[in-house]
């Protein structure tokens, strides 16, 4: 199955990831934004996020659609990168991730969005 549509020749690559520390109870949002205002929003197949027991994930788009729920388990683990949405999720202008880190000891997560984002070149 190919869940990536294609990318144009002047589409951006989005492959950003960000690195965050949480003492126990903290709650971090790591949020990416479009650069091209006149672009034509994301296409996005992966999204990992560092797993850890004791923690909830959770995604939303365009400041207001959630993609992926509250849960226990990241969409996919960095060091995996398997296709998390098929056919791969498109939206405008915005991702946000919120990781919580409810353990008893301070962790290092990792959000790593992978796909491209639309330049409207092609269209």
């Amino acid at each position: 199955m190919n869940s990536i549509p294609a990318p144009d020749e002047n589409d951006r690559p989005l492959n950003q990831p960000e690195t965050v520390t949480l003492d126990p109870g903290e709650r971090a949002t790591v949020s990416y934004e479009a650069h091209q205002r006149t672009g034509g929003g994301f296409v996005l197949p992966i999204l990992g996020m560092t797993k850890h027991p004791d923690s909830i994930y959770k995604a939303t788009v365009d400041g207001s659609e959630t993609i992926y729920n509250e849960s226990a388990v990241p969409p996919t683990d960095v060091d995996d990168k398997t296709v998390t949405f098929a056919p791969a999720y498109s939206f405008d202008s915005s991702l946000t991730c919120e990781i919580t880190n409810l353990s008893d000891a301070r962790r290092r997560y990792t959000v790593q969005p992978i796909g491209f984002e639309k330049t409207g070149g092609g269209e």
